[in-house]
């Protein structure tokens, strides 16, 4: 999760590490993330067409769609 929006590992980036993508892709979003394999972002496209799905936090850490 980033700034209130979640991401799925979409593959890997030409300078090593991964790109994450919003998961509303096939709804026109264009917001990605670039992940070093030493987990530093090296790019954030992060305007989303989209309001940020809601999630709830349990006592154990894990995040629950609501």
């Amino acid at each position: 999760m980033f700034n209130e929006y979640t991401f799925f590992k979409s593959g890997p980036v030409r300078a090593g590490g991964s790109r994450y993508t919003c998961p509303f892709v096939h709804k026109g979003c264009k917001a990605h993330v670039h992940i070093s394999k030493d987990d530093v972002i090296m790019l954030a496209v992060v305007e989303h067409n989209h309001e940020p799905t809601k999630y709830l936090r349990t006592k154990s850490g894990l995040y629950m769609k609501i």
